[in-house]
């Protein structure tokens, strides 16, 4: 699947703009509550925010499962 350059790079543990919400996400998939709250402060979201995003992914998932 093709991605932009910076996304890639946050995949292969470079620095860029995506990399805090690659670390929010690995947080959130380890369930590591903690973390979770580290990645989200320090990306200035909501809990409630974070929680959207969530559903949104799963739902956009759950579309491509079909």
């Amino acid at each position: 699947m093709p991605v932009p350059d910076r996304v890639q790079e946050a995949l292969r543990g470079e620095s860029g703009p995506y990399v805090p919400y690659l670390d929010l996400l690995r947080a959130i998939e380890d369930d590591a509550v903690f973390d979770i709250r580290e990645c989200s402060e320090r990306l200035m979201l909501s809990r409630q925010e974070v929680n959207r995003a969530v559903l949104t992914a799963l739902q956009g998932a759950r579309q491509i499962d079909g």
